[in-house]
This record gives C-alpha cells, structure tokens and sequence, in this order.
C-alpha cells in the first residue's frame, strides 16, 4: 500500500463489503484496526476490524 493510500488514525473508511458504512479510524495495532460511528440512533459505536477488511474512502483533513 502506497503512502497516500495507508490507513491512519483520523481516516474514513469502510469494510469492503459494506460500502454504505462509513467508519472513523480511531487506533491502528498491527494489523488490528480499531473504528467507531454513529449508528442510526446516534449512539457511538467502537469495533476492531483487520486492515485486511478495511478501504480506504477519505484521508483524514482532505
């Protein structure tokens, strides 16, 4: 994965099989990813996915 294109904290993603759910990365540990969202009664929720799962939708600030 090129720079401009590796998952950092503050990225938006989404799994690559759920391209409606957009996802704030919050932690990175290895290969362990973890994200939060709202869900649609706005509550936070926080989960660990592997960067394998993961695409990348927006760099964070751009």
């Amino acid at each position: 994965m090129s720079s401009e294109n590796k998952i950092e904290p503050g990225d938006v993603v989404k799994l690559s099989g759920a391209p409606n759910l957009h996802m704030t990365v919050d932690h990175i540990s290895g290969n362990d990813v973890t994200c939060i969202w709202f869900d649609g009664s706005l509550h936070t929720i926080s989960h660990k996915f592997s960067l394998s799962a993961l695409v990348l939708v927006k760099k964070k600030g751009h």
